[in-house]
């Protein structure tokens, strides 16, 4: 047996099988925001080090919520580090407000400074997908220093990302088959080509 990265490798055909230990706690609870309550699913260590680590906080992309990091917060965790995965509002088991779609990015990165601010003053390190990227970057830009740093995965622009949606929209059949399909066709067709981004 080899161990790394606190895994235990069993050889098994030439090949490495990793063994992880859960040694971690995921609970979901409620935090009061300025548009209702907010979903925060926390994963903490078991045994949580003295570390000085900052905590992560993932930011899901647009229609997701706090769920879509389940697979990476224990993996986190297992390895000393605390996360929490925020709903923005109307999102996950977020409250549901009027205004359901397109909050403007400052009242989503609203949401993001309740949940740092009840860090107890340990800046974080925010890591966001899609949607969840840009805001990251509108939230950096709104609440300067509150954080560590930012990673971003495939991150939508906080501003000027309107125009490949618009371009999209104008190639033929675009506009019947996102009515029809209710917006489910694959973003990837929005942005093919540089040139469909950049007219």
């Amino acid at each position: 047996a080899i161990t790394a990265g606190g895994c235990l490798c069993l050889p098994r055909n030439k090949m490495f099988r990793t063994v992880v230990r859960r040694a971690s706690t995921i609970a979901s609870r409620s935090l009061p925001g300025n548009a209702g309550q907010l979903e925060v699913i926390t994963a903490v260590p078991d045994s949580l080090s003295t570390s000085t680590a900052a905590p992560i906080v993932f930011v899901h992309g647009g229609f997701h919520a706090a769920w879509c990091w389940e697979k990476f917060q224990p993996w986190f965790a297992d390895r000393g580090l605390k996360s929490h995965a925020l709903s923005v509002r109307s999102h996950g088991q977020s409250e549901p407000t009027k205004r359901s779609l397109w909050w403007p990015l400052r009242s989503l990165a609203d949401d993001m400074h309740t949940l740092v601010q009840d860090l107890g003053g340990r800046k974080p390190i925010l890591v966001g997908h899609s949607a969840g990227g840009g805001l990251i970057q509108k939230y950096m830009e709104v609440h300067p220093g509150a954080a560590v740093g930012g990673v971003i995965f495939c991150g939508f622009p906080p501003s000027g990302g309107d125009a490949p949606f618009m371009n999209w929209m104008r190639l033929p059949g675009a506009m019947w088959r996102a009515i029809v399909g209710g917006f489910t066709l694959t973003p990837g067709l929005m942005l093919a080509t540089p040139e469909l981004w950049h007219s």
